[in-house]
C-alpha cells in the first residue's frame, strides 16, 4: 500500500479523534468557544514546532507574511463559528455539513487562484443538497417536503457551520498560496503560533475560564491538541507524497468516523440517518476530489 494512502487514512482517523475530543471539551459548561479555540490552538503548537524542527527551516518569500496578515482574521472567524457550533449542536449533526468545505474551496480557488469549475462541481452540489435533506428529514415532525430545509434556519449550529464553510472557502486558497512561499510545516507552525496571540486576547477577555475549569477537561484537551497536530502533519505529508485530489477524498472519511464515534461515545441519537447523510455528502466531496 502506498505511503500516501496510509498517511491519509491516519489523517482521517486523527481528524475524527480531534472532533470527538473537541466536543468533549466543549461539553464543559465552564468553557465557551473562546476558551476552546485558545486551548486547541495552544495544545497543538508543540507538535507543529517539533515537526518543523525535524524537517528544517525553509526559505521564506516576503509575500508569505502579507498573506499571513490577511488570513489570521479569517482564521479567527472560522474558529469561533466552528467552536460555537460544536458546543451548541450534536457533533453527528454538524460534522456531515463540514464536507461542504471542499465545494466552497473549489469556488474560492476559482476566484482567487483561477482554477476551473466544471459540471462535476454542479453534480457534487446536488449530492450535498441531498445529504443535507436526508440529515434533516423527519416525517414524524412534518409532512412538508421542504421541512428539512426550513429546519436549517432553526438550528443555529448548522447555520454557524455553513458560515464556517463559506469563510474556509476563502481562506484555504490563500493558504495554498502562502505554502508555496514557504513550506507546509513552516506555514502550520507559524500560522497557528501567530493566531494564538488574538486567541489568547479573546480567551483572557471573553473566555471567563479558571485554571480549575480547564483542569476538569485536561485529558480531553491534551488529546485534542496532540491529535490535531498529528492530523495536520499526516495530511500535509500525504499531500507531499500523493495526489492532492485522492488525499482529500480519503481524509474526508473522518466525517463518517466522527459520526460513528459520536454515537458510540457521546450516545447521540439518529446516528444511522446521519451516517447515510454523511455518506452522500462524502460522495460529493470525493466527486470533486477526483475531478481531473
Amino acid at each position: 500500500m502506498s505511503s500516501w494512502i496510509v498517511l491519509s487514512l491516519f489523517s482521517a482517523i486523527f481528524g475524527a479523534i480531534v472532533n470527538l475530543a473537541t466536543k468533549q471539551v466543549s461539553n464543559n459548561a465552564k468553557l465557551n468557544e473562546y476558551s476552546v479555540a485558545w486551548l486547541r490552538t495552544v495544545a497543538t503548537l508543540p507538535v507543529l514546532w517539533i515537526v518543523l524542527f525535524a524537517k528544517g527551516m525553509p526559505v521564506v518569500d516576503s509575500r508569505f507574511w502579507l498573506l499571513l496578515f490577511i488570513m489570521i482574521p479569517l482564521e479567527i472567524a472560522t474558529a469561533l463559528c466552528y467552536f460555537k457550533a460544536i458546543k451548541i449542536s450534536p457533533l453527528s449533526l454538524i460534522t456531515p455539513i463540514t464536507s461542504l468545505n471542499i465545494l466552497f474551496i473549489a469556488i474560492g480557488a476559482y476566484f482567487i487562484l483561477g482554477e476551473n469549475l466544471t459540471i462535476v462541481h454542479g453534480a457534487a452540489l446536488l449530492l450535498f443538497v441531498l445529504g443535507i435533506y436526508v440529515l434533516n428529514f423527519d416525517f414524524a415532525v412534518s409532512k412538508n417536503i421542504l421541512y428539512p430545509f426550513a429546519k436549517l434556519t432553526k438550528e443555529k449550529g448548522v447555520l454557524l457551520i455553513l458560515l464556517f464553510c463559506l469563510i474556509v472557502g476563502i481562506n484555504v486558497p490563500i493558504q495554498k498560496m502562502a505554502i508555496l512561499y514557504s513550506s507546509s510545516q513552516f506555514f502550520a507552525a507559524v500560522y497557528f503560533s501567530i493566531a494564538a496571540v488574538p486567541f489568547t486576547f479573546l480567551f483572557l477577555t471573553k473566555g471567563k475560564a479558571t485554571l480549575k475549569d480547564i483542569t476538569i477537561s485536561v485529558k480531553a484537551i491534551l488529546v485534542m491538541g496532540i491529535f490535531n497536530g498529528l492530523y495536520l502533519f499526516a495530511g500535509t505529508k500525504a499531500v507531499s507524497t500523493g495526489k492532492v485530489a485522492f488525499v482529500t477524498a480519503v481524509v474526508s472519511l473522518n466525517i463518517l468516523l466522527t459520526i460513528i464515534l459520536s454515537g458510540t461515545f457521546l450516545k447521540e441519537k439518529g446516528i444511522f440517518k446521519k451516517f447515510i447523510a454523511g455518506l452522500i455528502m462524502v460522495a460529493g466531496a470525493a466527486l470533486i476530489a477526483i475531478n481531473p
